[in-house]
């Protein structure tokens, strides 16, 4: 069934919405994923989608005015895909207010989507459906899917009534309906107790940690594990095998001591660098981290740790810049230089119009200790080839 077409007066409506609501809402990006957060307290915490940060402890946020600063996660809700962020300041951004009653049914609601990199959109739908259970959460239901994950829905007077978006659990597609249709929202009056008990001074919350807990059975669950070891339901952020490819799936599936003995390597090195390897793994075969540069520490370059099929290789990737426009032979006569004058096993790439920075290790020969400083090696030979790529071929940095 196709959405009502917008009539003029929701149209009116919708702008006053975003001039008054849209310096409260912020991007957010992970290392694999995305979403839209926006202020929600008055000391400046962010709820988005616990889906937008992933199982990352650090985030990134996109302000409105393009200025990008990390955050912390503080608190999540897997079962309701729900998480709070605290940037290390004050954001100077209004809160958007709540509004405590449920929506009307037919009441008509606006979402705020603003994805990192994209211009803020809006999208207009009605209530289809109010109070409908999904487990023990109570939702409601739009006419149309008009958001990305974690927008806040709100009302013709700029107040939030809910968060859409949102991946709950199983069976939240109103029946009958294809998936295309389902535009389900958890009301926002169900975080009332929530946010109330966040809504304190930002530095009485530095030493607040996230619990994760497992959908199925609520109990906390560590990382390490791939189920709960109190219900033994497969945790939500093991990486499921049906979305791998086949030769990859069938690797993993018969457990070789070679891809054993390899994604060992990975854990201990990603362990040595103070990250836990599943809330990290983007893939059968793929872990990402956020690196932090050292002379600005917002921002970020997504490097990755692979290993192939067989678990024979582990490769280290580090983008530099993209290609530039102007110059491109003596850009790659430079590549070329680089190359010949670097020692070890790192090496430069051009892969698409990403000049990369790469290792490719036997994993049999690599002691774990070694993996830790090749990656590290990696990171530090990055920022410095960056450096000199960037400036001198007005070459735009690859994140």
């Amino acid at each position: 069934m196709s959405p009502a077409p917008i009539s003029a007066s929701r149209m009116r409506a919708g702008a006053d919405v975003v001039a008054q609501s849209r310096r409260s809402v912020v991007g957010v990006r992970a290392v694999s994923s995305g979403g839209t957060g926006w202020v929600a307290l008055g000391n400046g915490l962010v709820l988005t989608s616990q889906e937008s940060v992933g199982y990352q402890s650090e985030v990134f946020l996109e302000l409105p005015t393009g200025k990008r600063v990390p955050g912390r996660v503080l608190w999540v809700d897997v079962a309701r895909d729900l998480a709070l962020i605290l940037p290390p300041e004050p954001l100077g951004l209004p809160p958007l207010f709540t509004r405590p009653d449920l929506p009307r049914l037919g009441e008509p609601v606006f979402a705020l989507s603003f994805l990192p990199g994209q211009p803020l959109r809006v999208g207009s739908a009605l209530v289809a459906a109010l109070d409908r259970p999904i487990g023990t959460i109570r939702a409601f239901d739009l006419d149309a899917p008009i958001c990305a994950s974690g927008s806040p829905l709100v009302d013709a007077e700029g107040r939030v009534l809910g968060i859409g978006g949102l991946d709950l659990p199983r069976g939240a597609r109103r029946s009958g309906a294809p998936p295309e249709q389902a535009a389900t929202a958890l009301p926002i009056n169900a975080l009332q107790r929530t946010l109330a008990t966040f809504d304190r001074p930002a530095e009485k919350l530095t030493e607040h940690t996230p619990t994760y807990r497992c959908p199925a059975c609520a109990e906390p669950f560590a990382f390490e594990h791939d189920r709960c070891l109190a219900c033994g339901k497969r945790l939500p952020h093991a990486w499921e095998l049906a979305d791998a490819s086949t030769s990859a799936r069938a690797a993993i599936a018969e457990r070789t001591p070679t891809f054993a003995a390899a994604e060992r390597l990975v854990r201990d090195l990603l362990s040595r660098l103070g990250a836990v390897a599943n809330s990290v793994r983007t893939g059968p075969r793929t872990w990402k981290l956020l690196i932090p540069g050292t002379d600005d520490e917002a921002t970020l370059t997504e490097v990755t740790l692979s290993i192939d099929a067989q678990g024979r290789l582990l490769r280290g990737r580090y983008p530099l810049v993209h290609v530039p426009p102007q110059n491109q032979e003596r850009f790659y006569r430079f590549l070329l230089t680089l190359n010949d004058q670097s020692t070890g096993s790192l090496r430069i790439a051009v892969e698409d119009d990403i000049a990369t920075l790469s290792f490719a290790e036997p994993t049999a020969l690599v002691k774990h200790v070694e993996a830790a400083e090749l990656f590290e090696e990696l990171v530090r030979a990055g920022e410095r080839y960056r450096n000199a790529l960037s400036a001198p071929f007005q070459a735009p940095p690859a994140r």
